[in-house]
């Protein structure tokens, strides 16, 4: 899908759909139009990472003033749910003539793949432009069931088979002595726990169900007054 202002891809990864949608919002422009353009991408707040120029302002992602444009931004992330990834504390992304400095330049996930996020960076490489590279690490392990454990009824095997496996676990527990060993023990309580779900207790589909977006305009009034 492509617009005035914004192009995006999908990529498949193990069974979950990534929506990726760059942005370019002119500083001339009219921003309440272009942030409208995002609106036409249904599902931004499920499996979307947006990375782009939004020429916008605000404290929240490293400016020393919040205008206008960064107002109509932020209640945009909230209605939609979605994660701002930059750090503030890294630096500009953005270096200009006359030693302007700025962050124009944003990553933002919906909440759903903020977990995957692993790494954000500006990249210190000549990128040949005003603005500099930025990094984003994603795991690619992308999985979301559509299916929940129905622990009602069932959860007493499940106990009972997990507890055949603590010897094991407490074993493996009481010898980490590196980060290495914590990381294999957590992978092993996470299989185990996985293997005895999956063979005591029965599952529940999980359908589709529209996302609840809490942010509205009553709120956005009061944060301004605020």
């Amino acid at each position: 899908m492509k617009t005035d202002h914004t192009v995006s891809v999908n990529i498949k990864l193990n069974q979950v759909l990534l929506t990726v949608i760059n942005v370019y919002f002119s500083p001339h422009g009219d921003f309440s139009e272009a942030i409208n353009q995002l609106n036409l991408y249904k599902g931004i707040n499920k499996n979307c990472l947006l990375a782009g120029d939004f020429n916008a302002r605000s404290v929240v992602w490293g400016y020393k003033n919040t205008d206008r444009r960064g107002d109509i931004l932020a209640d945009f992330l909230l209605s939609n749910n979605l994660h701002l990834c930059n750090i503030p504390g890294l630096g500009p992304t953005f270096h200009g003539p006359r030693s302007a400095v700025g962050n124009p330049d944003l990553t933002l996930t919906s909440c759903d793949l903020v977990s995957f996020v692993e790494n954000w960076e500006i990249l210190s490489t000549e990128s040949l432009s005003d603005h500099s590279f930025i990094s984003v690490h994603l795991r690619c392990d992308l999985t979301f069931s559509d299916f929940v454990f129905k622990t009602k009824y069932g959860i007493n095997k499940f106990i009972y088979n997990f507890r055949k496996n603590y010897n094991l676990l407490n074993s493996f527990l009481t010898n980490i002595s590196s980060i290495e060993l914590l990381d294999d023990f957590a992978s092993l309580l996470i299989n185990t726990t996985n293997a005895s779900a999956f063979s005591t207790l029965r599952k529940r589909r999980v359908l589709n169900t529209p996302s609840f977006k809490w942010w509205n305009n009553s709120l956005r009034i009061q944060r301004k007054i605020s």
